[in-house]
Formats: structure tokens, sequence, C-alpha cells
């Protein structure tokens, strides 16, 4: 495990693993992001310009295995931008929108 970072919630959804992370760093009290697994089928067929395209439309930030599960690949969005207010940092918000993403990422078949 990462210095500063614990592992928030593991839940599946729609049959991919859902991981929410949880960073005690950079803002005052800290932030979750979402990670949605993708298959090794989709790891070797994918693209920079799919991950690019769906990265345009679904703020993707992130593209590969997190040090907790490293035998699983993994898109993600983090909520530590200027724009992210506290509210869409905490655990309910970043689980609801892991929610949506997987669904998009089911919807993408990534």
């Amino acid at each position: 495990m990462r210095k500063g970072v614990t592992i928030a919630e593991v839940f599946e959804h729609k049959g991919k693993l859902c991981v929410i992370l949880f960073y005690n760093r950079f803002v005052p009290k800290g932030y979750h992001n979402g990670y949605v697994e993708i298959t090794e089928k989709t790891w070797k067929n994918v693209t920079g310009s799919d991950i690019y395209n769906f990265y345009l439309s679904e703020e993707v930030t992130f593209y590969g295995t997190l040090d907790e599960f490293p035998n699983i690949k993994f898109l993600g969005f983090d909520t530590v931008h200027y724009c992210d207010k506290p509210h869409t940092q905490n655990l309910n918000a970043v689980r609801n929108r892991t929610i949506k993403f997987c669904e998009m990422v089911k919807k993408q078949r990534l």
C-alpha cells in the first residue's frame, strides 16, 4: 500500500470490479478516486486513441494497474482538479460516479 493511500471501498457492478481509493494528501480533508476494471482482452485491443476519445468525454485520468491490485487493469478518474469541490470528493459522491463510470465503460465495451 502506498503512503497516504487506503482502500475505501471495493465492490462489483455489472460484472466489473470497482475500487475507490482514499488519498490523504493535496487537499485538507483528502479525496477519493474511482477505478473500474477492464478485461485483459480489452487491455490488449484498446488503443491510445480509444482511451483519448473516452478521456475527452469521461475525464479518464488513469489507465493501468493499481499497486493494491497488480494483476488487474483499470480505467479511473480523480477528483483533485481545481474545479472539483469537496462534496464531489467524498466517498458517496465518488461511489455514485464510479457506478456511472462503470456503466459507461461497459457501454464502450472497454
